[in-house]
């Protein structure tokens, strides 16, 4: 049986990856709007169950698809190894699918997203907690190697889009919770407060 603590940062990851795979309707945005957590993460969540309870899920939408999928080169690409590869003969998600498949992973029927979309690594991260119950020091590393890196440019990227719409009202990824989710996340591989509960969110596509 899983211990609470890591129970908790497993469904904190799916419901990041389920934010940054598509947008939130209706029923999750109640759900975010109605739980309360306590210790290191009441404030960052505060701010995305705030945004969730006021957020209009078709308007939510239209942001979404207008910044992350847009027609044609989407103005923010949720892609991670974007923004670090820096070198032509870079392979990263060669090495990233090499070490999803080392981990016992495998990508989902029907899927064809390539694995470095950053709902994917955050399953991915769910996956090692909550499945295979991973010693800490693995699940740092995953998240050191593939997440980290990538995230502080990726909400840099989505903040710079979202000056361009300041009166949209969001809720993640976007220009109101992409800072909260970044904090979100910031403090998830260092383990979240006993007795925090949350609903659990799987993503529908990912590594």
């Amino acid at each position: 049986m899983i211990d609470p603590e890591e129970q908790g940062r497993a469904d904190l990851y799916g419901l990041l990856a389920r934010l940054f795979y598509g947008p939130p309707d209706a029923a999750l945005l109640r759900a975010i709007a109605d739980t309360r957590i306590e210790g290191e993460l009441a404030k960052p969540w505060g701010e995305l169950s705030h945004a969730a309870a006021v957020a209009d899920p078709e308007g939510l939408r239209d942001e979404y698809e207008g910044r992350f999928i847009g027609t044609g080169k989407a103005p923010v690409t949720l892609y991670t190894t974007a923004y670090t590869v820096r070198f032509s003969n870079e392979v990263p998600l060669a090495d990233l699918r090499g070490e999803i498949v080392a981990l016992g992973a495998a990508r989902r029927a029907g899927v064809s997203e390539p694995e470095d979309h950053i709902a994917a690594l955050c399953e991915c991260m769910r996956f090692l907690i909550a499945v295979q119950k991973r010693p800490l020091d693995e699940q740092q590393r995953f998240f050191s190697r593939w997440i980290a890196p990538a995230f502080a440019p990726l909400c840099d990227a989505i903040d710079a889009d979202s000056a361009c719409a300041p009166d949209s009202d969001s809720v993640a990824p976007s220009s109101t919770t992409s800072a909260p989710c970044t904090r979100v996340l910031e403090t998830l591989v260092l383990g979240v407060p006993r007795g925090m509960t949350i609903v659990a969110c799987t993503p529908r596509r990912a590594a």
